[in-house]
């Protein structure tokens, strides 16, 4: 898995040159078709990746959380990396210039792992060892939330827009937890489970997130932080929005997690550790 997301590092800087180049010196590109396939992918691909979006400081997604760990968005992820693999067999490579043609190569190569990877029922990009497991200890959504709730990580909050989007991102968590539990329970009916040393450690993890203490609680950092513009009506106006969207969404949910986890999810963990015990855990290690 590794080897994707250096790919995939390598990918974004070959298309973030691109695009400069499109602008700057279009006409001398060789091939600006092969540029503008570039230019499609990352456009489309930050549609069905809004947090790496928000990550690479492309604001248009940041209020959208997709449920990303369900077999219908596979398929959706499938038919993209399928479509633009057939795209980029299409060119003839004689007629690429020398960065063009270390680009497709590493391009095409991505969308082949990408494929695999998918047809392993792993999604790489978003660290998910396996659909049947969408979090662990140390990644997944979940922790994920916790940094861009507290306001210190790459969620921005300058303004009242900033500060609705974020409001609709914690709405949306509750839906894809629950859908997590679902995938947990396919990974267990399929003998697909995390190790019970992980498991323990979770349950602490997801009692934390359940804090009312609005002093405590590390989403209310954003409401701690307000910029200095936002008049004292606006103020008042948020904080009864994060209250409720924390009370209704964040904290059940969290709550949610750890009974699943210390319930029903922990007596059927198992003892071995490593991917490679699991059910072609050999060809992920090596992805």
């Amino acid at each position: 898995m590794k080897k994707i997301f250096l790919a995939m590092s390598i990918i974004t800087g070959f298309i973030t040159c691109s695009q400069k180049n499109t602008s700057n010196n279009y006409s001398a590109m060789p091939d600006t078709s092969f540029n503008k396939m570039l230019d499609d992918y990352y456009e489309q691909r930050m549609k069905l990746y809004p947090l790496e979006a928000t990550q690479n400081g492309d604001n248009r997604y940041n209020d959208q959380l997709p449920i990303n760990i369900t077999t219908a968005y596979k398929d959706t992820l499938k038919n993209f990396y399928t479509n633009y693999l057939a795209a980029v067999e299409k060119f003839d490579t004689s007629k690429l210039d020398t960065n063009d043609l270390i680009s497709y190569k590493i391009f095409y190569r991505e969308m082949k792992m990408q494929l695999e990877a998918l047809d392993l029922n792993v999604m790489a990009e978003s660290n998910i060892e396996s659909y049947y497991i969408p979090f662990q200890q140390f990644w997944g959504l979940p922790i994920t939330m916790g940094q861009l709730g507290s306001g210190e990580s790459f969620q921005p909050f300058k303004n009242e827009k900033d500060y609705n989007n974020w409001l609709n991102r914690m709405k949306q968590f509750a839906t894809w937890c629950d859908s997590a539990i679902a995938q947990f329970n396919t990974g267990m009916a399929n003998h697909y489970v995390l190790p019970k040393s992980l498991v323990v450690k979770m349950i602490p993890q997801m009692e934390a997130m359940t804090q009312k203490d609005s002093s405590k609680n590390i989403f209310y950092g954003p409401l701690k932080k307000f910029p200095a513009d936002f008049n004292d009506d606006l103020k008042r106006s948020l904080v009864q929005k994060y209250i409720q969207a924390i009370d209704s969404f964040i904290i059940p949910s969290y709550q949610k997690l750890a009974v699943y986890f210390k319930n029903t999810y922990l007596p059927a963990a198992r003892t071995s550790s490593g991917i490679n015990v699991l059910p072609n855990g050999e060809k992920i290690m090596i992805i």
